[in-house]
């Protein structure tokens, strides 16, 4: 293998690396592929149950992925497992009025949504549905 790039190959940084890879040994850990540890949170029933309720009470995801220590997509996984309707935040047309002047100043859709609380996608819609286009990766400013 390490011929066959070494011929037909251009000798670039990653051909290279494949070449040091091949030949390092076993015992060599400086090749080894590192795997980032993930933590598994367990949320025990009553914990759950206190979610939940909270959730209805009108606190947002991220606020009860920060309280539990959990991800968001592991409460919105909760909250579907015990039944409970999602809100669907969306904008309102103020805030979607201030969304198409944010991104006509030259904001992105990623800095406009921090701005908002609401995902990129989410501001990307609301523009669209306002007949805003959306810039080209080139246009960016």
């Amino acid at each position: 293998m390490v011929e066959l790039l070494g011929c037909y190959s251009k000798r670039t940084s990653w051909t290279k690396g494949l070449r040091r890879l091949s030949e390092a040994t076993l015992g060599d850990r400086s090749y080894a592929v590192r795997r980032q540890r993930v933590s598994v949170m367990i949320l025990p029933t009553r914990r759950v149950t206190e979610l939940v309720d909270e959730y209805r009470a009108g606190t947002n995801i991220n606020e009860l992925a920060a309280r539990f220590g959990v991800h968001r997509t592991t409460v919105t996984q909760h909250l579907h497992r015990n039944g409970v309707r999602m809100r669907r935040r969306g904008l309102e047309d103020h805030e979607i009025d201030y969304a198409v002047d944010l991104y006509q100043q030259g904001l992105s859709l990623v800095r406009i949504g921090a701005r908002l609380d609401v995902h990129a996608e989410t501001v990307r819609q609301a523009l669209l549905a306002r007949g805003i286009r959306m810039r080209a990766p080139w246009e960016r400013r």
